[in-house]
């Protein structure tokens, strides 16, 4: 059997220093922008040095930087460099080999190649000589040790913080509008969260702002930056105007209803929500219908960006600019899908496009004698509505009382491997916001019921005659109507070459009254007279009853919510 070759090591005097702090809480806390733990742990390897006889040659240094990686620690994988350079560095000195690893894989890798090397550990707290056999061994054995006090240090305090986030705290720093504090509780001192009341009342401003749809990132980035809305400041940044980043964050964070997301599970949180569930269910559907209709800013503006789509191939059209023979520009839409070659739509010219739209418009309204019938039937079912008030808050107390059981259940099962814990975590935030929903239901009073009836009112209002209100409006109310009412139209051509809209993708409260509509009440063709398929009068009222009630009522026979219109038309211009 083969012997092993035994180490050569280095001779000489000449070495490094090596220093790590594992967080920046450890540096920039004193007068010393190196805190206090970097300069004590220079001053013992420099007594150690004089000790031993060693010269320190240089040091490196990492401030703030966790050592159970190395991919992060530039100043380690430059001491490894720099030893393998340069053959006069015999040594590596550090204040306790724990300042090297606390991973055990990588400083058995570290071992390895600075064995190889020649190049020695010197610890100044430690008083092993690493460079015998023993010392060898024992460096390999300490490593292992610091390496499973990281982990179990770290599932420890995973397991405080979760206990933490389970009676309602906050584990870590908490998101603009809000501050972490440190307040007196029964004669002892505790951290607490506190409502920032400088800074949150533009965080609802941004919700309330945000949820009339009818403002991009950018554009609430910068309206809340004009109205004062400013970062927290730091150590590293002074106060200053928000990003569009925080904006975005912002508006995505369940932690402003009073939701704690810690681990990937939510719980319930002891801080003052800043928004109610309403206001934050809005803010939702605006998400989705923006950036799901891809209504990104570019370099081209025109107002159907983002809500126009290709029949043919379902990719969206993009407008391009153009340049005739006689230099003069003018633009057009493409679709995506020709520009990959798989789509035969042709080029669409912007003016043909947008007559296309507006004449679109003409399908959504509602004749007049549809419109006063509906009407009537509204008024009827309000009328009908008081003596099922008790009976509804009934159902909602059932549904409510039922959601708490199940979410008991599923928090019974986080625990259990068997059970995929992201999928629990969905449940329990669907579970939580459908119980949030029904709550405020069951607070409201038949004054609510005759605010939604207003609203169903506006709704037909905007019904009422859409393609004239379009036709008067300019760029900007063209855009917020095409908000209001649709979600994406998809643009074709026909045998003629005449552009027109195909199909079309309607936004709740409007979507429901509109295809009934279609349904039983279609527009003419061009050069007839108004009229049309009717169905009997009496299933038509029973029909639209049955689809239109939960907009004015609120709740259904299953005691789910539903969001009424709050604002009014606002678009003549």
């Amino acid at each position: 059997m083969a012997r092993s070759k035994r180490i050569q090591w280095r001779t000489g005097s000449a070495g490094v220093l090596y220093l790590r702090v594992s967080s920046r809480g450890q540096v920039d806390t004193e007068l010393d922008p190196e805190g206090m733990s970097l300069p004590a742990q220079r001053r013992k390897c420099h007594e150690r040095a004089r000790e031993k006889g060693l010269s320190v040659i240089d040091e490196l240094v990492d401030a703030g930087i966790t050592a159970t990686s190395i991919d992060q620690r530039k100043s380690y994988q430059q001491l490894i460099e720099r030893v393998r350079a340069d053959t006069s560095m015999s040594y590596v000195m550090v204040y306790s080999v724990s300042r090297l690893h606390r991973n055990w894989p990588e400083a058995g890798a570290m071992m390895l190649e600075l064995s190889r090397l020649g190049v020695r550990i010197v610890s100044a707290s430690e008083n092993i000589d690493f460079g015998t056999d023993e010392g060898f061994m024992m460096l390999g054995i300490m490593f292992s040790i610091h390496g499973y006090q990281s982990a179990a240090s770290g599932k420890d305090l995973q397991f405080k913080m979760t206990q933490k986030a389970l009676i309602g705290g906050t584990p870590g720093w908490v998101p603009i509008g809000y501050l972490n504090v440190r307040e007196q509780f029964e004669g002892r001192a505790v951290n607490t969260v506190a409502v920032d009341e400088r800074r949150a009342p533009f965080v609802r401003l941004g919700f309330e702002l945000f949820a009339s749809g009818q403002f991009t990132y950018d554009e609430l980035r910068d309206k809340l930056n004009e109205a004062g809305f400013r970062s927290r400041p730091n150590r590293r940044y002074p106060e200053g105007p928000v990003s569009k980043h925080t904006v975005e964050a912002m508006l995505r964070n369940r932690y402003y209803l009073g939701y704690v997301t810690f681990s990937g599970t939510e719980y319930r949180g002891r801080h003052t929500p800043l928004v109610s569930q309403g206001l934050f269910d809005r803010v939702q559907q605006v998400l989705r219908t923006m950036p799901g209709s891809g209504n990104r800013r570019r370099r081209y503006h025109h107002y159907l960006k983002g809500l126009i789509w290709c029949q043919r191939c379902k990719r969206r059209l993009i407008v391009m600019r153009g340049k005739s023979k006689t230099g003069e520009l003018y633009f057009y839409y493409v679709c995506r899908g020709r520009q990959s070659n798989v789509c035969d739509l042709p080029y669409l010219r912007v003016v043909n496009v947008q007559d296309a739209v507006a004449a679109h418009y003409k399908t959504v309204g509602l004749p007049p004698e549809l419109r006063h019938r509906l009407i009537e039937l509204f008024d009827e079912a309000l009328r009908g509505q008081d003596g099922q008030d008790t009976k509804a808050k009934a159902l909602l107390r059932r549904r409510i009382t039922e959601l708490e059981r199940q979410e008991d259940r599923y928090i019974d099962a986080i625990g259990d491997p068997d059970f995929p814990k992201d999928k629990i975590t969905e449940k329990l935030r669907s579970i939580r916001d459908e119980r949030a929903r029904l709550q405020v239901r069951l607070n409201e009073t038949v004054e609510e019921l005759e605010a939604g009836h207003r609203n169903v009112r506006q709704v037909l209002d905007y019904l009422d005659d859409p393609y004239e209100l379009y036709e008067r409006s300019d760029a900007a109310n063209r855009a917020k109507l095409n908000r209001v009412l649709f979600d994406r139209l998809w643009i074709d051509v026909g045998e003629d070459y005449a552009t027109f809209v195909a199909e079309d993708q309607l936004i709740e409260p409007f979507a429901t009254v509109v295809y009934l509509r279609r349904e039983h009440w279609p527009v003419p063709a061009a050069g007839h007279e108004e009229g049309g398929a009717r169905i009997p009068d009496t299933a038509f009222s029973s029909r639209v009853l049955e689809l239109l009630k939960p907009m004015f009522t609120g709740v259904n026979a299953q005691g789910s919510s539903s969001s009424t219109l709050a604002e009014d038309r606002g678009f003549e211009p």
